[in-house]
C-alpha cells in the first residue's frame, strides 16, 4: 500500500566533518555518526484519495532507540541525533491527529556520515479516533442541529441540521480505511450524504458527484433521497449504498470520481428480505440486520453475504453465497416475547462482525434503557462463536430497570478503534422509581471501550450529547393561580402560572380564561406528575380539562378534555402510579352521592377516559359531603364533613375516609375534628341556633378543602371561619370575621387507614395586622434538593370588624390572599401576598358576607 515518506534534511559536508570530529574523543573513541529523519516542511501524500492530514511538527513525534530500548532521541519532526557507528536503532514515526493516529517503525545501523532515514507510513491509521455528536441547538420537536467533534475536542466544519420525518432521526456513519467520516442524515428536505476528511473539512462536492453516478445507471434510477443506509469496507474503501433491499456498491477511482454498479436486491437472496437496520462491509463481505416486522416477527436476524463486482461497465454487484443467525432478545423474561430489540449499528474486522442491540420502553408504568454488544466470528458458510456482553442481568425480570453503570444503557453506534479496543457510543438515561412511577431522571452520555482481547467492556462518561437528550422527570411545576369571577359566581374569571405565587395575571402566563361556553370552577387536582386537572362547565355538562406539564414547569395550553356528568361534582383526582391512569370524581343530585371512576391507557388522549364499571363510592351529600379527594397506588382518600345534631346542637366532625382502587370498599378512616358546635355564644358554650334569644352568636364554618400525596404520604388542608353576628332586629347579621387555617399530616397511604393526624402548622387570624388565614389549596408540585418537598399553599383568608351598624367604620375589611412555603416538618418558608384573588372575598352586605 502507497505510504508516505520522511527523509532526512541534507546538511554540508563540512559542517558534519567538524561536528563528528569535535564529539570524536568524548565517546572514548568511537566514531558518531549524525541521524536526521524530518522534512524540509510539511508533507503530505500527493494521492488526493488518501484524505491524510498535514505531517509536520505540530502532530509528529519521532523516537530513536536502541536495540534493547532504551530512548537515545525524542522530539517532533524534524529529528537529529547523534548515534555511535554501528549501533542498531530503531526509529519510530508517530503522527496523531484529532481524527487518527499513523505510525511506522524502521530499525536501522548507523553508518558513518549522515544516516538519511526513510519511514513509509502506511494510508491506514492504526487509530481511528473517536467522534462525537452533540446537540448544538434543539429548533422545534423535529429539527435539531448537530455538532460534530472529534476526540481533542476540535469541531468540524460545520453543524448538521435535521429534522423532517421521523422526527430528529438518528443519522448513518461509516468510516473509511484513511478514517474519513461519511454522513447520512434527513437534511428536513429529504437525505443528505456527506463526507468529511481528518481534519473535519467537508468534501462539498462528494454528494453531487454520487449523485451524478446514480443518474448513469438504468432506471428506476436510485436518488439521493431514497438512501437510507451507507457502509464503507476499509479493505477497498468501496463504498455501499442501500435503497430499501436493493444494494449499490461505488468504486472511487480519483477524487469524486466513482463507478457505479448496477442495484443488486437482498430479496434474491431471502424474500423474507424488506428493508434493513444496520449494515457493515469488510474485505467483501456485507453484513446487515433484518429489523423486527410485525407481519414477520420471527425476522431479527443478522445476515452475511459475499460482495462482487464484475468488470462490465457498468459493473454488476453480485450477491451470494447467503448465511443468516437469529440475533438474541434483550429481554428475556416471558412477558417480553413480543420482542422490540433493534440492532442499531454493526462493525466488521478480520476477528468478526459486532451488533449493537438495544431495547427500550419509555411507558412511565415500565422504563427500562438496555442495550448488548454481541459479537460473530463467521466462515462462508455459517457464524459461529457468539459472545454476549454488557447486558444487565436485570433484563431476565419483568420489573422496570434502573440505570447501571456497568452495563449498556441505549448504544447507538460504533465512533472508533485502535489496536486494542472498539469504542461505541452509549446514548442512555437514569431512571428510578419517582412519585409512583419510573422517570427519567437524568441523560447517560457515555462512551464504552470493547477490548478485542480481553473480552471485556470498560464505561467512560462524556461530554458529547450524541444524538438525543431525553427529556428529565420536570419535578416542579410553576405556582397555579387564580381569581373568582365576581359577575359570574361561582365560577373563576381565570388561571394563570406564576414563578413563586406573587405575578398578577398577564397575556404570557394566562392557561385558563372564562367564557360563556368554558366555565372553569375552583376545583383542581395534581397528578403524580404534576399534570394538572381543573374542573369547568359548559352548558350542561362538568367536565376535566388536563393539562401537561413540560419540563420548564409551565403546562400545555391546548388542555385535552373529558366529560363528567351533568350533576354538580365537588372534587376530583387522579392517580397515574404503576402506569395506571384513573380519574375519580364526587357528585351529587340531592340527597344522592357517589365517587365514580374513569380511566384511560397510557399513551392514550385523556379524552379516551371511560367509566370503570362496578366502581361506586356512595355518599350522602347533605349530612356527609365530599369536600376533597386525593388517589395514589394505595387507594382513594376522600375529606368528608360530617353533620349531626347532639341534645338538640348541631354540630360536625372532619373526617379522611380511605377506599380500596379495585373495587371502592372502606379501609379505614382518620377523623381530624369531633363534636365541635356550629354555634357559640359570646363566651364559647354550645347553643342551638334555632332558639337562642341572646344579641351576640358565633358561627363556625370549617371543611377540609384539598387532600394530596406527597411521596406515599397524605396532607390535608383546612381553612375555619369565626363569624361574631349581631342582632338587628330579628335576624343575626356578622359584625366580624377571622379566618385561619391548618396543614395536616395524614400519614403514610400504605395500609388502612387509622390513627391520628399530626397538626404540621397553624395559621390564626392576626388581630393586630388584621389579617385573615385560610389553607385551601395546594398549588404547586415542588422538589427540593436538600428538603426533597416543599408544600406549596394558597391561603383565601379574610379579617373584618364593624360589620354592624353598615359601613360604620372605614377600613375595617380586609381580604388576604396569601401564597405560604412550608417545608415537611411545618417549618414556614415563606409568605408572599398573591398575585391571585382566589375563591373567596369578604364584602359588605347585610354586614360582612364570605363568598
Amino acid at each position: 500500500m502507497k505510504g508516505i515518506g520522511f527523509k532526512i534534511i541534507i546538511v554540508s559536508a563540512v559542517f558534519c566533518a567538524v561536528f563528528t570530529a569535535c564529539n570524536f574523543n568524548i565517546n572514548g573513541g568511537k566514531e558518531l555518526a549524525e541521524v536526521r529523519v524530518g522534512s524540509a516542511g510539511p508533507q503530505r501524500a500527493a494521492d488526493p484519495l488518501t484524505g491524510l492530514p498535514i505531517f509536520d511538527g505540530s502532530n509528529t513525534t519521532i523516537t530513536i532507540s536502541d536495540a534493547s530500548g532504551r530512548l537515545i532521541a525524542e522530539g517532533p519532526l524534524p529529528l537529529s541525533a547523534e548515534v555511535v557507528v554501528g549501533v542498531e536503532i530503531v526509529v519510530k514515526a508517530t503522527v496523531q491527529t484529532a481524527s487518527g493516529t499513523w505510525s511506522r517503525t524502521k530499525t536501522h545501523t548507523v553508518k558513518a556520515g549522515i544516516n538519511d532515514i526513510d519511514l513509509e507510513l502506511s494510508k491506514t491509521p492504526n487509530v481511528v479516533g473517536n467522534f462525537f455528536f452533540d446537540v448544538a441547538e434543539t429548533i422545534s420537536a423535529n429539527e435539531v442541529k448537530l455538532r460534530l467533534k472529534f476526540r481533542n475536542g476540535k469541531t468540524f466544519g460545520k453543524d448538521i441540521f435535521m429534522g423532517g420525518t421521523p422526527a430528529k432521526p438518528k443519522p448513518v456513519t461509516a468510516r473509511d480505511s484513511l478514517g474519513r467520516l461519511y454522513l447520512l442524515y434527513n437534511g428536513g428536505s429529504g437525505q443528505k450524504l456527506t463526507r468529511f476528511d481528518v481534519d473535519g473539512n467537508e468534501d462539498t462536492g462528494f454528494q453531487t458527484a454520487v449523485a451524478a453516478q446514480l443518474n448513469t445507471l438504468p432506471p428506476p434510477v436510485p436518488q439521493i433521497s431514497d438512501i437510507d443506509n451507507i457502509a464503507v469496507d476499509a479493505e477497498n474503501n468501496y463504498i455501499f449504498l442501500f435503497k430499501g433491499v436493493n444494494v449499490y456498491c461505488l468504486k472511487e477511482n480519483a477524487h469524486n470520481h466513482f463507478t457505479c454498479s448496477n442495484g443488486s436486491s437482498l430479496t434474491a437472496l431471502d424474500p423474507s428480505i424488506s428493508t434493513v437496520s444496520a449494515v457493515a462491509v469488510y474485505n467483501g463481505t456485507l453484513f446487515f440486520t433484518v429489523p423486527l416486522s410485525a407481519s414477520l416477527p420471527q425476522v431479527n436476524k443478522l445476515f452475511a453475504c459475499k460482495a462482487e463486482l464484475s468488470g462490465t461497465t457498468p459493473p454488476a454487484l453480485t450477491l451470494s453465497n447467503k448465511r443468516d443467525t437469529q440475533l438474541p432478545k434483550v429481554r428475556q423474561n416471558s412477558a417480553f416475547d413480543n420482542n422490540h430489540t433493534t440492532c442499531t449499528d454493526l462493525f466488521a474486522d478480520e476477528d468478526g462482525v459486532y451488533c449493537l442491540l438495544n431495547e427500550q420502553k419509555l411507558d412511565s408504568g415500565m422504563l427500562y434503557a438496555l442495550g448488548q454488544l454481541v459479537r460473530y466470528t463467521y466462515t462462508d458458510s455459517s457464524f459461529a462463536d457468539e459472545t454476549k456482553l454488557g447486558l444487565n442481568p436485570a433484563a431476565s425480570t419483568a420489573d422496570p430497570i434502573a440505570f447501571n453503570a456497568q452495563y449498556f444503557s441505549n448504544p447507538i453506534g460504533f465512533i472508533g478503534y485502535d489496536e486494542d479496543n472498539i469504542y461505541i457510543a452509549d446514548d442512555g438515561f437514569s431512571s428510578g422509581y419517582i412519585n409512583e412511577n419510573w422517570h427519567i431522571k437524568g441523560n447517560k452520555n457515555r462512551i464504552a471501550a470493547f477490548n478485542r482481547e480481553t473480552n471485556t467492556i470498560t464505561f467512560n462518561s462524556t461530554a458529547a450529547t450524541w444524538y438525543e437528550q431525553k427529556p428529565e422527570y420536570p419535578s416542579n411545576t410553576k405556582t397555579l393561580l387564580w381569581e373568582k369571577d365576581p359577575n359570574n359566581p361561582p365560577y373563576m374569571r381565570g388561571y394563570w402560572t406564576s414563578t413563586n405565587g406573587a405575578e398578577a395575571s398577564s397575556a404570557a402566563n394566562k392557561l385558563f380564561e372564562y367564557s360563556a361556553a368554558e366555565k372553569p370552577t375552583d376545583i383542581f387536582c395534581y397528578d403524580q406528575d404534576g399534570n394538572l386537572y381543573i374542573l369547568w362547565k359548559d352548558s350542561s355538562n362538568y367536565n376535566v380539562r388536563r393539562f401537561a406539564l413540560k419540563e420548564d414547569g409551565t403546562y400545555e395550553k391546548q388542555g385535552v378534555d373529558s366529560v363528567l356528568t351533568s350533576s354538580t361534582v365537588s372534587a376530583i383526582a387522579v392517580d397515574i402510579s404503576n402506569g395506571q391512569n384513573s380519574l375519580y370524581y364526587a357528585y351529587a343530585s340531592g340527597s344522592y352521592g357517589q365517587i365514580q371512576k374513569k380511566s384511560w391507557l397510557l399513551g392514550s388522549l385523556f379524552s379516551s377516559a371511560g367509566a370503570v364499571s362496578g366502581y361506586s363510592v356512595s355518599f350522602n351529600p347533605n349530612s356527609a359531603p365530599v369536600t376533597a379527594l386525593a388517589a395514589n397506588k394505595d387507594g382513594l382518600f376522600a375529606g368528608i364533613k360530617e353533620t349531626y345534631q347532639e341534645a338538640g346542637i348541631d354540630k360536625y366532625r372532619l373526617k379522611v375516609q380511605k377506599y380500596k382502587k379495585s373495587d371502592g370498599t372502606a379501609d379505614g378512616e382518620l377523623t381530624l375534628v369531633d363534636n365541635a358546635p356550629e354555634y357559640t355564644d359570646a363566651s364559647g358554650n354550645p347553643i342551638d341556633d334555632g332558639t337562642f334569644t341572646g344579641s351576640i352568636r358565633i358561627q363556625y364554618g370549617e371543611a377540609i378543602n384539598d387532600l394530596h400525596v406527597f411521596d406515599g404520604v397524605l396532607y390535608a388542608l383546612s381553612s375555619k371561619s369565626r363569624e361574631i353576628q349581631k342582632q338587628e332586629g330579628i335576624p343575626y347579621y356578622t359584625d366580624a370575621f377571622k379566618s385561619s387555617g391548618i396543614l395536616y399530616k395524614i400519614g403514610s397511604t400504605n395500609g388502612t387507614l387509622s390513627g391520628n393526624a399530626v397538626v404540621l402548622a397553624k395559621k390564626d387570624g392576626d388581630d393586630v395586622n388584621k389579617i385573615g388565614y385560610g389553607f385551601y389549596r395546594f398549588i404547586a408540585v415542588k422538589n427540593d434538593e436538600a428538603e426533597r418537598i416543599k408544600l406549596i399553599i394558597a391561603s383565601d383568608g379574610a379579617w373584618g370588624k364593624g360589620g354592624l351598624p353598615l359601613g360604620s367604620s372605614p377600613d375595617v375589611l380586609k381580604n388576604t390572599d396569601k401564597v405560604l412555603e412550608y417545608d415537611l416538618k411545618g417549618s414556614l418558608q415563606a409568605e408572599r401576598n398573591s398575585g391571585g384573588s382566589f375563591s373567596k372575598t369578604l364584602k359588605l352586605g347585610s354586614g360582612f358576607e364570605w363568598q
